[in-house]
């Protein structure tokens, strides 16, 4: 009898691990199942805004080199805000911006992104044409919503101010941390054209942390 008893109870103990491997296989499963799901809706967003970005750039361009230069020509000279100055290069307006954004914040962002990718690492390969040592602004806890606040309050209307004539809704294309290191990485990018429509560059680390660049 005890040899009985103890036999029942050990397929009682095996039935018992195989109903909780089967439980642990259907929440796999489940789980699985919702991961595609939401696999796909990430890619049916991706895909959509891919060709809107397309599709736009099927269209004239109303910030293409002849369309701006005749939009200038329109609107006159520029009212420059205090604090901004301005360099002609082949007759188009750049802006230099001093003092746009606050020097503590900008030095916040560089620790957290050196934080960040000291465990995740750099990305090298998300740009195809001109590849950047770089980190998405998205993808660092503390980055996105500074930048987020910093082009509604700062960017944005600066660039509104450059463009008098611009009145759509004003979207990021794509945002990211750069890591340039004369010593032992990336040092420069060849000259190139972006996507976007505007292109801005923020200086993060301050000035008398290195020599030339910029």
């Amino acid at each position: 009898k005890p040899e009985v008893q103890a036999t029942s109870q050990a397929l009682s103990e095996t039935n018992a691990s195989l109903n909780d491997a089967e439980d642990a296989v259907l929440d796999c499963r489940q789980q699985i199942e919702v991961a595609r799901h939401e696999l796909a809706e990430q890619q049916a967003v991706r895909a959509s805004a891919e060709l809107e970005i397309w599709q736009s750039l099927r269209k004239k361009d109303p910030f293409e080199a002849a369309e701006t230069k005749k939009r200038l020509q329109e609107h006159g000279p520029l009212q420059i805000p205090p604090g901004v100055e301005q360099v002609m290069v082949d007759g188009f307006p750049i802006w230099i911006a001093r003092g746009l954004f606050e020097a503590e914040g900008c030095l916040h962002v560089v620790d957290l992104a050196e934080a960040h990718c000291a465990e995740q690492g750099w990305g090298t390969s998300r740009h195809y044409s001109v590849p950047t040592t770089d980190v998405p602004v998205s993808e660092v806890e503390g980055i996105e919503s500074w930048f987020r606040e910093s082009c509604e309050l700062s960017l944005f209307p600066l660039l509104r101010h450059q463009y008098p004539w611009l009145r759509k809704e004003i979207k990021v294309l794509d945002a990211f941390v750069v890591k340039y290191d004369a010593g032992a990485g990336q040092r420069s990018l060849p000259i190139h054209r972006d996507q976007a429509q505007f292109s801005v560059t923020i200086q993060l680390n301050d000035p008398s942390c290195f020599q030339g660049g910029g």
